[in-house]
């Protein structure tokens, strides 16, 4: 199967999920894989800005008026060691925006742990469409 983001479009920027460990905000290694893309869609179209939306699952062992602040943080931690690593790979910062969004935007409804898993995510959007 082809790499769907083969013609450096910025549309495809909006397919790619970069998923986390529960409780973690680290970037695993087949996960970085998936930022290439992100990358050589960003050299390729200079002037594209995007928004790295950082995402949770529901899942918290604490008391309940802590757990969106707990995952509003977790959020933003996997929101900004995605941007960090896209920065690394020459991408300037100023076009990168974070959006930390804890569970309020799940994917699916968490009535799995599959699910679950599918909710802690990074996602990206574009802030300038273009194409």
């Amino acid at each position: 199967q082809g790499d769907p983001c083969q013609e450096n479009s910025p549309a495809c920027i909006e397919n790619i999920r970069i998923l986390f460990a529960l409780g973690s905000s680290e970037v695993s290694p087949d996960e970085k894989k998936k930022l290439d893309a992100i990358v050589r869609i960003l050299k390729a179209n200079p002037a594209l800005k995007i928004e790295v939306r950082g995402h949770t699952d529901r899942t918290y062992q604490g008391a309940a008026a802590d757990s969106l602040k707990y995952n509003m943080k977790l959020s933003e931690m996997r929101a900004n060691n995605v941007r960090e690593l896209i920065v690394k790979s020459g991408i300037e910062g100023v076009r990168i925006s974070l959006k930390p969004v804890a569970y309020l935007e799940p994917e699916e409804p968490e009535t799995s742990e599959q699910a679950r898993s599918r909710n802690r995510r990074v996602e990206f959007r574009r802030l300038n469409l273009e194409k």
